[in-house]
């Protein structure tokens, strides 16, 4: 897609016509800064919390005590393919295309079960 810097003309129409004003291009590439950021910050805090938890044996027996083991393996393995997500996200962030970033920043593995937000 051709980007067309135009000055005089309002955010809507602009984007209608398929440009993008100088600023507007900013804002997007500081959300999308901030969401990869902020992606970072939550796997290094989820990464703890897995650590933590299969470093805790208790903890583990309690799980597999009440029938959790499976959903904490498909929990551990949507978060590593999160990281591969957030690898893509780092990636287009590095090559400008910044809605791509976001959009891999904002599409990371959701869980999908009540137990799975605990584990997330």
């Amino acid at each position: 897609m051709l980007l067309t810097i135009t000055s005089n003309l309002t955010t809507g129409y602009v984007n209608n016509l398929g440009a993008i004003l100088i600023s507007e291009n900013n804002n997007v590439q500081n959300r999308a800064e901030n969401l990869v950021v902020l992606a970072d910050k939550t796997k290094e805090q989820v990464q703890s919390f897995i650590d933590l938890i299969c470093a805790n044996v208790t903890a583990l027996d309690l799980i597999e005590e009440a029938g959790f083991m499976d959903e904490l393996e498909r929990n551990i393995t949507l978060f590593s393919q999160g990281i591969g997500k957030l690898t893509n996200a780092h990636e287009m962030f590095s090559a400008s295309n910044y809605q791509d970033a976001v959009a891999k920043a904002t599409k990371l593995s959701m869980p999908s079960n009540r137990f799975s937000w605990i584990c997330m």
